[in-house]
């Protein structure tokens, strides 16, 4: 290894002694250089405002604190959200930003007899989640609580005939 860096310093001390090479030196380094520091400034921007997931929840009461994990109350929210068959629930994200958490629920729409739209669902699950979080936890710091529709089934079961017909059409022979 030490050949090795002792040969690149020998060739960038030569390529230093052309002027031209020297130019695409310098402007190699500053692009380096500003690559790194937007690298770092993303990263500082990320740690300090972005959302960072959780692994578990800290509830702190007159007692002490309740310490959850996160697979404990995904658990629970799987259990009270069955409730609603419209939708199929995937995954659910739990995040915290400066000590207040926020619930991301990623779903799959389903048509089901007498299904309800999106945001009647969402009138309807977003105070049992609060509820539920309050009473079985004691969590009352839920900033938002998102859904995020990743897909929809059954919505296009005639259509799947035609796709397939127009993914593969048929060639006529000479």
């Amino acid at each position: 290894m030490r050949e090795f860096m002792d040969k690149v310093v020998t060739l960038c001390c030569e390529m230093w002694k052309v002027e031209f090479y020297r130019g695409a030196l310098l402007a190699t380094g500053c692009f380096a250089a500003v690559l790194i520091l937007y690298w770092i400034i993303k990263l500082v921007i990320f740690l300090k405002f972005g959302k960072h997931r959780c692994s578990n929840i800290s509830v702190d009461n007159e007692y002490g604190s309740i310490i959850s994990s996160c697979d404990t109350v995904t658990a629970v929210l799987r259990s009270e959200l069955k409730n609603f068959p419209e939708l199929n629930i995937r995954r659910i994200l739990i995040f915290r930003k400066r000590g207040v958490y926020s619930i991301e629920l990623r779903c799959i729409y389903a048509k089901v007899e007498n299904f309800r739209g999106i945001p009647e669902l969402f009138a309807l699950m977003e105070p049992l989640i609060r509820e539920h979080m309050k009473s079985i936890f004691g969590m009352e710091d839920i900033a938002k609580i998102d859904i995020r529709i990743v897909g929809s089934d059954d919505f296009d079961d005639g259509n799947d005939a035609v796709g397939a017909a127009v993914a593969s059409p048929e060639v006529p022979r000479a």
